[in-house]
């Protein structure tokens, strides 16, 4: 119920948001081609696994909302802005079975991402669609005894925009998420030239699907 609550309260200012929108867009034109999108939007989004020495960390997937900008670069490509919050909890499963979960805290987790959305060919501001983003997720756990933590991370998608009107689409997508627990990288020289390398992964795999509705400008 706490957490429930928490949910509630915080999606307030989005609720608000999507109604001014609304209201704004209806005094807008139509269609046409917009050069700005937004798109608030709610979905449900998997939690991801961490391995410990006494037993597993998991965040239990739960719902999640956020707000998408797209600016016209190109006829096929669009720069994307985009934030989403899930909150949720930390739990340990101990691989001693006779152990019961544990649930350490409530834990919000947020994505703040920039990147591209490409258009697939035979479209044009409506059909499917791949996008991929990279930017940062906090992760901020609901108790003074930790703080945040942030990650640089990643998210590949595709999705479809669907025309429900002459104002409005319904975007419907579904991502990979990957924050990036460890980086690494190189500079080597020789004979021919330079050159560099770098590479990261992840134990934390995430992903979501959410539905939205877009509002052009």
């Amino acid at each position: 119920m706490h957490r429930l609550l928490n949910c509630t309260v915080k999606m307030c200012p989005v609720i608000t948001a999507v109604v001014l929108l609304l209201t704004i867009s209806c005094l807008s034109p139509a269609w046409a081609r917009p050069r700005i999108e937004i798109t608030p939007f709610g979905g449900y989004q998997w939690g991801g696994t961490v391995s410990g020495w006494d037993g597993e960390f998991r965040v239990p997937g739960t719902g999640n909302w956020g707000i998408a900008l797209n600016v016209d670069m190109r006829p096929d490509t669009q720069l994307e802005l985009c934030f989403t919050r899930q909150y949720s909890a930390l739990e340990v499963r101990y691989y001693d079975y006779s152990k019961p979960r544990e649930e350490l805290f409530d834990m919000a987790i947020e994505y703040y991402q920039i990147g591209a959305l490409h258009k697939l060919r035979g479209t044009d501001h409506f059909g499917p669609y791949t996008v991929l983003t990279i930017g940062a997720t906090r992760f901020a756990p609901d108790t003074s005894e930790y703080s945040s933590e942030w990650l640089f991370s990643m998210a590949l998608g595709l999705g479809v925009k669907v025309p429900i009107g002459e104002r409005l689409a319904l975007r419907l997508q579904g991502r990979f998420l990957m924050p990036i627990q460890w980086a690494g990288g190189g500079l080597w020289c020789g004979t021919d030239g330079c050159g560099i390398g770098l590479s990261g992964g992840s134990s934390i795999l995430q992903g979501d699907v959410t539905a939205g509705l877009t509002i052009p400008f």
